[in-house]
């Protein structure tokens, strides 16, 4: 095997490649998974890391268990072929259909199954194509907050309930008066309440504030029961 940037020494079975591969894990894994972080998804630094964690453990098994039995029958990534078709049940539970078809997760889904592959890649002791995957990954993301920067909006479509119908103008007012927007509106009656509860979905929209301070205004409202975020 011709060396690139790390010693063959350091792709073999050894203590030192081990703690390498664990070290990598952590670090590949928790650069994928800090963006995420940062935007309060479902899966975010933690979750990556285990991903591509147990990825490399799963490769390093099939490495061992060649070694162990001495079968030159058996393929040392059988159990890290199962990884790539295995994560997708994971993935799945990152991606939110919404009732109004709005689907979210799928950036954070795809994540999940590049730190995957990153584990595999280090698991095989293919650093540095797990370093380059990282890096265009990371890069990617950067440049997406970088673009869609420029467009600094907060949007977001909550469902609330208040008291009565009484209410909704004083709701309305209280969120213009802290700089947010109304672009949709619909009203119904509230899904879980009494008849004279009554329920909205209201497309909201701010340039100083982010999603978790209109949501923390909703609940200064006397007058809301309750709300959920079912949106963009």
């Amino acid at each position: 095997m011709h060396e690139l940037w790390f010693p063959d020494y350091l792709r073999g079975l050894n203590m030192a490649s081990i703690v390498l591969r664990i070290a990598f894990c952590i670090v590949c894994g928790g650069a994928v998974g800090l963006e995420r972080e940062w935007k309060h998804r479902t899966a975010g630094f933690k979750t990556h890391i285990l991903v591509c964690l147990g990825s490399a453990i799963c490769m390093l098994t099939g490495q061992y268990a060649v070694l162990a039995f001495q079968i030159d029958t058996i393929d040392p990534t059988r159990i890290g072929a199962q990884v790539v078709s295995g994560i997708g049940f994971l993935g799945v539970g990152t991606i939110i259909v919404r009732d109004n078809a709005k689907v979210k997760g799928l950036t954070t889904a795809a994540g999940l199954w590049v730190s995957a592959c990153v584990g595999l890649a280090i698991g095989i002791g293919f650093y540095e194509m797990a370093i380059l995957g990282t890096i265009c990954v990371v890069g990617l993301f950067l440049v997406g907050i970088k673009l869609f920067a420029e467009n600094d909006v907060t949007k977001l479509v909550v469902y609330i309930e208040v008291k009565n119908q009484t209410y909704v103008r004083k709701l309305l007012a209280k969120l213009q008066e802290q700089d947010c927007n109304i672009y949709r509106m619909e009203m119904q009656r509230a899904k879980n309440g009494l008849n004279s509860e009554v329920g909205l979905i209201l497309g909201i929209q701010s340039e100083t504030k982010e999603n978790k301070e209109i949501l923390s205004i909703l609940t200064e409202v006397e007058a809301v029961v309750g709300f959920e975020e079912i949106g963009v």
